[in-house]
């Protein structure tokens, strides 16, 4: 089985910190979708998280999610973890684009909510990283006529599909269009 999600969050990681670290940001829009070997969903779950702490206005500029939102709609962030580990524990492969850096979300909500240490237990699937050579869109950083640039969720769907990513940084839409992607380089045996 695969799962494949998307977070939103009150900014990025300190990648040289530990996950317990009181600066890292926090999640506050989780989507998981958990699916069979044959591309069909059989479980769900998103959530807009209650992190109890205000949400930079920055960040809710880009998700849509304020601090009065979180407050008013939001779930308790063990409520949503203990959700996400119980469809992570049915999955094979997880997928994301840009998965490692919502795994490390999760091992940093993991550690905020139960004092725990948490990693990934199972493979996983980058459709950024995947669809890189595909896309070939040029690095403004490039050294090289063949050094592209990781390719955001929307830049992958317009040369993947010919469409426009509706609903751009939000959980559940981004897990969904990760899955399309996902699927479709299954069906094209370029997983």
């Amino acid at each position: 089985m695969f799962l494949v999600f998307d977070t939103e969050t009150t900014g990025l990681p300190l990648w040289n910190e530990p996950s317990d670290d009181p600066r890292q940001p926090h999640v506050v829009d989780l989507a998981c979708s958990l699916f069979d070997r044959s591309g069909v969903e059989i479980d769900s779950f998103d959530a807009i998280i209650n992190p109890g702490i205000e949400i930079p206005a920055d960040m809710a500029a880009i998700h849509g999610i304020t601090t009065e939102i979180a407050q008013s709609e939001g779930i308790a962030p063990d409520m949503a973890l203990t959700r996400f580990l119980s469809l992570i524990d049915e999955a094979e492969v997880v997928i994301g684009h840009n998965v490692s850096f919502y795994i490390r979300m999760m091992r940093i909500m993991a550690a905020r909510v139960r004092g725990e240490k948490w990693d990934n237990p199972r493979p996983t699937f980058c459709t950024m990283h995947r669809s890189t050579s595909h896309c070939k869109i040029p690095s403004p950083r490039a050294r090289h006529e063949r050094d592209y640039k990781w390719p955001s969720l929307a830049e992958t769907i317009r040369h993947f599909f010919g469409e426009e990513h509706a609903n751009a940084h939000r959980a559940r839409p981004d897990c969904d269009a990760a899955a399309r992607i996902f699927f479709h380089f299954r069906e094209k045996g370029l997983s």
